[in-house]
């Protein structure tokens, strides 16, 4: 406690931390008058098993306590639902019109059942016990009889000593969440969104994006589950070492309503993105350098942090303006003091290609004169407390009232708000503050547990929508970018959201201490993001409230130059932190990770359309594509950017080697193709102007500068039998027109090599030239293109779109 309040004197102030002391009473005292008596119930299993029946896609099951309903959505994914519980809308699945699937059911000797698809057998017995097994009769998952409690529910599921668990969301745990408590005791997580209340450190829990999601790995193979529960819940996994392992799922309130699927990570990532909605295309520039800071106060501040850019020669996509730009931390209005005319400063970014990202908190002053207010009252979009007063609570403005954007009309009347800010040139939407959070001094920083909200007419507290805030702010405003400007794919980034979340936003992770131990803790976290169906994240580079030594700060950078969301934040009242302020050698590495961020930008889009087809995360764990390699089990200290790039950051101070481990294949060093054979630990010296940075051998990996494709051919020293596949993804960079699609096919033979190039879709090549770059020891007699021989110049050429190309090995 003593520490959020030394917090909140600093970024509050004296005045305003007393306004929060007295918003603390008043949630207590909110809570006292409106409790409700604590359950004394017993835990109830289900019972015998009463009766059964078939329905279209499964069976149901009627035992003395409980009902479950098993509902086949594909021969390998399939829905399980114990009541009785509270319903709430299925906000985190879409609408797929699922095809009725086949299914077998047969009653078992032990007066249990069988269903069987094509793929997956699951057998309920007479109590409630179930288990999962392939077509082979092996067993993939053990579930214990389920447990009422009163309106809650606890689910276990045994574990063996082998299993490695992942997901969760946002968690400041190791990438195994079993490892969470070295000691060898129960690891334990929360699953409520919460503002950490300044920054946060490893182990802090929980944090601002959970997902309730854990995935099941042993090997190259596995299962995940995902529990359709949005009540708050708590989710507790056995150390290998506890006797009879298992993991617990338990829930305050609503059904046991839960998804399973099995089979490799990308699989199953595939499916349940197939479930819960793939991520939309962005737009390409959200895919460059943010640069944001909480204190850029005035159009004079920007115009310095351009002028910086433009004399250090950095390249930049988008400026972020924090709460300093309102009028009053007034939601949807612009200072005219600080920011006269905002359009005209969104005019002068989008001549240098640079775009304009403001912040929006859910919090809406409480003002009689402030028309967001006004409106919010007059058409009853707030929530309110069970007497059907508005809720209030201090934040930014000071008190404020909440949309209640579990209502239709709530999310349709703030999605028209966005319209005030797009007329004036903003491209893009930063939502804070919506978990949602409030200003406490002690306790949970949020609103009162009894606040009510519609709940599509179904009507919940705040202890079953919590999780959902976000998620549901995120949709209104997305819907709302998408009505206003549907010729512009909307862009979002949100610190909290709930499982669907990809559908409509990126997430960062949010007010992160300054460290090397939170610095590695950042990659973990964003790789079990990626894990949690959440694929596009970063961190605010160098750490949100500290002042990062430059060696930190260059490391940080460096690190998130290969992550999809790539932006330096920091606090007010911090040192400034542009990436120039430490002087050189500093500014010229951050200088040349910047511009190899750029050069990266073909490979990162085409990235982001293969995530928008699959659902697959763009950073990926090197068990992700080598989980059948034991000795990738435990990698956690680097990471795959895609299928061929390997990215090992520094993330230890003063660092001069490092061993790195290699994935099964043939690795080229980025720098100076040297090539690797792995798996295998490679022993690297390490100086602060690079971090080791491998290519798979066998890919074409494309780069773009000063409007040349450069297709960097990288290519394995063994005879190939078969073309290797690379794809290329182009389009205008926004919008909704025509795209194209290359295709290269990189074969070796003991002639040399053959790139064979296919060209689909309607966009037009976009590149003024072509450049070819072999990068391999081998030495060439000469080249062909589409037959015609062409000039070599140290294994590169210059060409135009061409069909075949073929490099014949010097004899």
């Amino acid at each position: 406690m003593f520490k959020k309040i030394l917090t909140s004197l600093r970024f509050l102030g004296f005045s305003q931390s007393l306004l929060t002391l007295l918003s603390t009473l008043k949630r207590d005292f909110t809570a006292w008058r409106y409790r409700t008596p604590k359950n004394k119930e017993p835990k109830q299993k289900p019972g015998p098993l009463r009766s059964t029946s078939i329905t279209s896609h499964g069976r149901a099951f009627e035992f003395t306590h409980a009902s479950l309903e098993i509902h086949f959505l594909k021969p390998d994914l399939v829905c399980l639902t114990w009541g009785p519980g509270k319903k709430s809308p299925a906000y985190a699945v879409t609408d797929q019109g699922w095809p009725e699937v086949p299914v077998e059911s047969q009653q078992t000797a032990q007066g249990g059942y069988a269903l069987s698809s094509e793929e997956l057998r699951i057998i309920i017995s007479s109590y409630g016990e179930i288990t999962f097994l392939d077509l082979e009769g092996k067993t993939i998952r053990t579930e214990l009889p389920p447990r009422k409690i009163g309106p809650s529910w606890e689910h276990d599921a045994v574990l063996t000593e082998e299993q490695r668990l992942h997901g969760l969301g946002e968690k400041a745990s190791p990438l195994n969440l079993r490892d969470a408590n070295p000691e060898g005791k129960k690891a334990t997580f929360e699953i409520r969104n919460q503002d950490i209340g300044g920054h946060y450190e490893s182990g802090d829990d929980p944090l601002y994006l959970n997902v309730p999601l854990y995935i099941s790995r042993m090997g190259d193979k596995g299962y995940l589950v995902f529990y359709e529960n949005p009540f708050r819940g708590t989710f507790t996994f056995d150390h290998p070492t506890q006797e009879t392992p298992k993991a617990r799922a338990s829930f305050q309130g609503g059904m046991l309503r839960y998804y399973f699927t099995f089979g490799s990570l990308p699989h199953l990532i595939q499916r349940y993105t197939e479930l819960t909605g793939r991520p939309p295309l962005p737009p390409a520039w959200s895919l460059g350098y943010h640069q944001s800071r909480w204190g850029y106060k005035t159009t004079d501040d920007i115009q310095d942090v351009l002028k910086g850019f433009e004399e250090h020669d950095l390249p930049l996509s988008a400026i972020h303006l924090d709460i300093d730009y309102m009028r009053g931390y007034r939601i949807f209005t612009v200072d005219q003091e600080r920011y006269p005319d905002l359009s005209d400063l969104a005019d002068q970014l989008h001549e240098q290609e640079i775009h304009l990202v403001t912040i929006i908190d859910p919090g809406v002053k409480k003002d009689s004169e402030y028309f967001l207010y006004q409106e919010g009252i007059k058409g009853n979009y707030f929530c309110t407390l069970p007497n059907g007063k508005p809720v209030t609570a201090q934040v930014w403005p000071g008190w404020c009232a909440f949309p209640d954007f579990s209502h239709q009309e709530t999310r349709a009347w703030w999605g028209s708000q966005y319209k005030k800010l797009l007329q004036k040139g903003v491209d893009g939407f930063w939502h804070d503050m919506n978990e949602p959070a409030a200003f406490t001094a002690w306790g949970e920083p949020t609103l009162p547990l009894p606040t009510q909200y519609r709940l599509e007419g179904l009507g919940g507290d705040h202890l079953q929508v919590n999780n959902l805030y976000g998620l549901l702010m995120n949709k209104a405003g997305c819907e709302g970018l998408t009505e206003h400007q549907p010729e512009k794919r909307p862009w979002l980034l949100s610190r909290s959201g709930w499982a669907g979340n990809q559908r409509y936003a990126w997430n960062w992770t949010g007010d992160v201490n300054t460290s090397w131990e939170t610095l590695r803790q950042t990659l973990t976290i964003m790789l079990n993001l990626g894990l949690s169906g959440i694929p596009y994240t970063g961190s605010d580079i160098g750490g949100f409230g500290g002042h990062p030594s430059p060696e930190l700060f260059t490391r940080w950078f460096q690190l998130a130059a290969f992550t999809p969301f790539f932006r330096g934040h920091s606090a007010t009242g911090t040192p400034r932190r542009e990436p120039w302020v430490y002087g050189e050698p500093y500014t010229s590495i951050i200088r040349k990770f910047l511009k190899l961020r750029y050069q990266l930008l073909p490979y990162l889009y085409t990235l982001a359309w293969k995530s928008h087809q699959t659902g697959h995360p763009l950073m990926r764990p090197l068990f992700w594509s080598y989980g059948d390699d034991p000795t990738m089990a435990d990698v956690t200290d680097q990471y795959l950017l895609g299928e061929d790039l390997l990215v090992v950051p520094i993330m230890e101070e003063n660092q001069t080697a490092k061993q790195v481990s290699l994935p099964p294949g043939e690795w080229i060093s980025y720098w100076d193709d040297t090539a690797h054979q792995g798996p295998q630990k490679i022993k690297l010296d390490i100086s602060l102007e690079r971090i080791p940075l491998f290519v798979r051998a066998g890919c074409v990996l494309p780069t773009a500068a000063d409007g040349t494709l450069h297709c960097h051919l990288y290519l394995p020293t063994d005879t190939s039998t078969e073309p290797v596949k690379s794809v290329l993804y182009q389009d205008a960079g926004d919008g909704y027109g025509p795209r194209r699609l290359d295709q290269f096919y990189l074969e070796r033979s003991r002639r040399g090599i053959h790139l064979t190039w296919e060209e689909m879709g309607k966009y037009p090549f976009p590149h003024q030239t072509l450049s070819l770059h072999l990068h391999t020891p081998d030495h060439f007699s000469g080249a062909k293109i589409d037959g015609v021989e062409v000039e070599m110049e140290e294994n590169k050429l210059q060409t135009e779109p061409f069909r075949d190309a073929m490099f014949m090995f010097q004899k």
